[in-house]
């Protein structure tokens, strides 16, 4: 009765559990399916026997259910993450970049609106100070004939009108230019001598450097509208040839 007791327990399978680091494919065990024989080419390593009984009801208390159902689980996980990574998290996704678009939106509809209102508050400001600046009709002054030297251009001052200066088609010498406003600056013969005048423009009016309002302007001096330069000088223009 023993040895048949034995028989059974031999018969019944093994688990080895083994611990060791750094386990190497050519240290091999030797299994048969009673008991662990021998260890090739390997130190002595911890292991111990447990019945497959003892080790079913240790799996059940780890994992708490059957092969099945876990197979049943991990499907059910993998189809949820198929779910979530498919729909849902596209769907936030898109949420997120609509939101980013209005936000971009409402930010440029800002700076728009702020633009135009400065746009507004320059013109306002450029109406009063245009209000300052004499304008109409020019009473005879009996000032000296004068004339404007550009690089390749000359330019009469008459003493009797204004002389504008802009982009714009009616300006008496129109500057198609960078730098220079629709409307830049004039001159304008007065009783005190011939006045440059800026009309509020934006890259402004210089005259020896420096940047003016207004400046009466004497012999030679040097003017700047935006990019384009030139020189004001008394006197007649050159006869054409």
């Amino acid at each position: 009765m023993a040895a048949g007791r034995e028989d059974t327990r031999n018969n019944e399978l093994s688990i080895l559990i083994v611990f060791r680091f750094g386990f190497h494919p050519d240290r091999v065990l030797l299994l048969s399916s009673i008991r662990v024989i021998r260890v090739i080419r390997g130190p002595p390593l911890l292991f111990f026997e447990a019945k497959r009984a003892t080790m079913e009801r240790f799996l059940d208390l780890i994992f708490g259910i059957r092969w099945w159902q876990w197979l049943l689980g991990t499907a059910a996980v993998a189809g949820l993450y198929y779910l979530v990574a498919t729909y849902v998290v596209p769907f936030f996704r898109g949420v997120k970049a609509q939101q980013a678009a209005e936000a971009a939106r409402l930010e440029q509809e800002e700076a728009e609106r702020q633009r135009e209102q400065e746009k507004q508050e320059r013109e306002a400001a450029r109406r009063e100070y245009l209000k300052q600046i004499p304008s109409g009709p020019v009473e005879p002054t009996g000032l000296p004939k004068a004339l404007l030297r550009a690089r390749n251009r000359v330019v009469p001052v008459p003493n009797d009108a204004e002389l504008t200066f802009g982009t714009r088609r009616g300006a008496s010498v129109q500057i198609m230019s960078r730098g220079v406003s629709r409307e830049h600056a004039k001159i304008r013969p007065e009783p005190r001598g011939y006045v440059l005048y800026d009309l509020m423009s934006q890259a402004g009016t210089f005259v020896g450097g420096k940047r003016v309002e207004s400046q009466v302007l004497a012999d030679g001096d040097a003017i700047r509208l935006g990019t384009v330069e030139m020189t004001f000088h008394f006197g007649e223009p050159p006869a054409k040839a």
